[in-house]
């Protein structure tokens, strides 16, 4: 299906806005069910406070704002040594830890459709969670997802000046994962501006995963939690406001490094192979049923070149006649999802995940 006009989107947003502000920021929550340990703040030093915020994303998800005081985000020093008032922030959704934050903006997807409890809370260095009289410092937000929140890029590729530019460095992370830096030049990070008209040099980034986008990056740091046994190639291509990539001289704006992972290769527990030839499905829409938490590979084969996306999780991957596309996930969200070739708009499969 395609995605829902502009008028549609902007109800819908209207709509998921009203019930955010209904429920505001907390700034103390009880998080005793995580498991990471508690730093109380000694009297007499400045106590840190967090505000959560979040806002329908355009495209697909939500972009949370993080607002703080007294404290500081030092990525290049997590799961290194305790600095009073320095960390990250860790994210859950529903109670579940998700991710890392290593900033004061992040693009949170693969909610499904429902009512969801999003909370941060602010940790040291060491992961420990800051706390003041036992309680950690923390915030939260209700959100209520629509489910099948999914429009398209829009316009050409960005032609980039000539003076910009982006490297990346990976280091493995002292308790577990990996830290991504991201160094740019002639560019200005832009996350609140992510959905709108292209302006100036600014933008984000699209974190790639061997040829499939994994996710929107808004800074210079990011924390990539786990990769499977064998080699990877990490990418970070620079985007502009709407999405569309910076290409110079015809090539995006863009950097790869490779990261191997010791480990015995697991294979996925079902793969759904499709094939696109002259414009449609060899053998017709097909449809798959896959049991949630299981591992999937999609892969897909087409005489033309274009991008495959699974909406609801929001995954793509280039395909052309030298090479299919595979997308490998886990089948953690029950519902149908589409998928389908982005540019020639054809919808290639129906997921369904129970």
């Amino acid at each position: 299906m395609k995605s829902a006009s502009s008028r549609t989107r902007a109800r819908l947003r209207r709509g998921l806005v009203i019930s955010l502000i209904a429920v505001g920021a907390v700034s103390c929550a009880d998080t005793s069910e995580h498991a990471h340990a508690g730093f109380e703040i000694p009297a007499g030093e400045a106590v840190p406070t967090v505000s959560l915020f979040a806002i329908p994303d355009d495209m697909t998800g939500w972009n949370l704002r993080v607002d703080t005081t007294n404290f500081d985000f030092a990525p290049e020093r997590s799961g290194r040594e305790f600095v009073l008032g320095e960390g990250h922030a860790h994210l859950y959704v529903d109670g579940e830890k998700r991710d890392r934050l290593y900033g004061p903006w992040y693009h949170l997807t693969d909610l499904g459709q429902g009512t969801h409890t999003i909370t941060v809370t602010l940790n040291s260095n060491d992961h420990a969670e800051y706390q003041v009289d036992g309680t950690t410092i923390a915030a939260e937000v209700i959100v209520e997802d629509p489910g099948d929140r999914t429009a398209h890029a829009d316009g050409e590729p960005l032609q980039a000046d000539p003076d910009m530019s982006v490297a990346i460095r990976i280091e493995e992370d002292p308790l577990g994962g990996w830290n991504l830096f991201i160094d740019t030049a002639g560019f200005t990070w832009a996350p609140e501006h992510a959905g709108s008209h292209p302006a100036g040099s600014e933008g984000h980034a699209h974190l790639s995963i061997d040829g499939v986008t994994v996710a929107r990056v808004y800074g210079p740091a990011a924390y990539v939690s786990s990769l499977d046994p064998g080699l990877h190639t990490i990418t970070v291509s620079l985007h502009g406001n709407n999405h569309a990539p910076y290409v110079f001289d015809g090539q995006p704006v863009a950097a790869s490094v490779p990261v191997e992972v010791g480990g015995e290769v697991s294979e996925p527990d079902e793969t759904i192979s499709v094939e696109v030839r002259n414009g449609a499905v060899e053998g017709g829409l097909q449809r798959a049923e896959v049991l949630q938490g299981d591992v999937i590979e999609i892969r897909v084969q087409a005489d033309t070149p274009d991008s495959v996306h699974l909406h609801g999780y929001d995954l793509t991957a280039a395909v052309d006649p030298t090479g299919p596309a595979v997308l490998t996930f886990t089948a953690s969200i029950p519902g149908v999802f589409e998928v389908e070739l982005e540019e020639s708009g054809i919808l290639i499969l129906e997921l369904i995940v129970r």
